[in-house]
């Protein structure tokens, strides 16, 4: 999985959750897990949503 395919899954799972700061990761985190796991290395997706969020 490319880093902008990942990162446009993130964007995507952080206005699907109304997700507003930090304290929404786990919301975010959840919507992705599915979608990712075994695709995508959950640390750099961690990463990701820390930066964009």
């Amino acid at each position: 999985m490319s880093d902008e395919e990942l990162s446009q899954m993130v964007s995507d799972a952080i206005a699907q959750s109304g997700a507003a700061g930090m304290q929404d990761m786990g919301k975010v985190m959840g919507i992705l897990k599915p979608k990712v796991q075994g695709r995508a290395d959950m640390g750099q997706v961690s990463q990701m949503v820390k930066s964009q969020l």
